[in-house]
């Protein structure tokens, strides 16, 4: 746990749903003997209206919570403050929630690092698998990570939406898809344009940007859009890739005295 909190973490949430047949019972006898029953189209017979889908397993039952993602004694806690409202105006019309976490050895009069976590009412659950609160104290307080400031903001969403929760993330409910999945600059301008400035106004946060981290609970978007998209990236990053080698290739032949 302690290793992945400056890291992107990608959670997978599978939906299984299992189809059955049902076998259609005796026919009724008040019906009589010689009622034909109703011919249906080849690979129809015998099937009957599909059950409702069952639900999918249980992947948190497999999982077992880190000792630092719980309190212990003796270890400072710190202060979830919030939750506040930031209007947007990247995405017009929309607004998000965000939570400030304020270890207690915060100093006012020493700049200090801050972590951004996307998602955030799933990092500050403290009923969740994450209760990333306690493993910021304890990580803290063993000086395994700098003295920090955490920022746990939700997906916007319009006055009219519903908050984000645990059990629905804002995917159907929420401008979540459209912030997280579209390769554009309007959600950075969130951070960095819109909750920043806020930011530096109430705490002394360093504006060093090795003294930043970002980390998110992703559930894997799909659909044809998407797909879309990842191809448009991979295009993206081949071209990129090719136009570096061209440049490196080239400042080898003027660095040899050649032209080509």
């Amino acid at each position: 746990m302690k290793h992945t909190l400056s890291c992107v973490v990608t959670v997978l949430v599978f939906v299984l749903a299992e189809s059955a047949h049902v076998i259609p019972g005796p026919p009724d006898p008040s019906r009589g003997a010689t009622a034909a029953a109703p011919s249906r189209p080849p690979g129809e017979q015998g099937r009957g209206a599909p059950p409702p889908a069952q639900p999918g397993p249980d992947y948190n039952a497999y999982y077992q919570i880190g000792p630092d993602s719980l309190p212990h004694d003796g270890v400072p806690k710190g202060e979830v403050r919030g939750p506040f409202v930031l209007p947007s105006q990247a995405y017009p019309g929309t607004q998000h929630t965000y939570w400030v976490y304020v270890p207690a050895q915060y100093d006012p009069a020493v700049a200090t690092s801050l972590m951004v976590f996307q998602d955030g009412q799933a990092f500050k659950d403290m009923d969740g698998v994450l209760r990333t609160p306690n493993v910021l104290d304890n990580l803290i307080y063993r000086r395994e990570i700098p003295v920090m400031i955490a920022v746990f903001i939700n997906p916007g969403r319009t006055a009219e939406q519903p908050e984000p929760t645990p059990a629905e993330w804002g995917d159907r409910t929420t401008n979540r898809p459209t912030e997280y999945n579209t390769l554009d600059d309007k959600y950075a301008r969130v951070i960095v344009d819109e909750m920043m400035p806020v930011l530096y106004k109430e705490y002394n946060i360093s504006k060093d940007s090795l003294h930043g981290r970002l980390a998110a609970a992703e559930r894997l978007p799909s659909g044809p859009e998407y797909r879309r998209q990842l191809r448009e990236s991979a295009r993206r990053r081949r071209v990129r890739r090719y136009r570096r080698a061209e440049r490196q290739e080239a400042h080898s032949d003027l660095s040899a005295g050649r032209t080509k």
